[in-house]
């Protein structure tokens, strides 16, 4: 598997997590009143966003 083979699995996967978080957000709708569930899904997408843009960066 070359480099640009990883690359591209773990760009994948990263775009699977982050639309798995992204559906988890938009189930707990009003069960999260005060909004902490919310907020550390975003939490995680950022922190998935940014080494993603870090790798994408890198390999350039």
């Amino acid at each position: 598997m070359t480099e640009a083979d990883k690359q591209e699995v773990r760009h994948v996967v990263q775009e699977e997590i982050l639309a798995i978080l992204a559906d988890a957000k938009a189930q707990l709708g009003s069960k999260d009143p005060t909004g902490f569930g919310k907020k550390a899904l975003d939490g995680l997408a950022s922190v998935i966003r940014r080494r993603q843009t870090t790798s994408e960066g890198e390999h350039q």
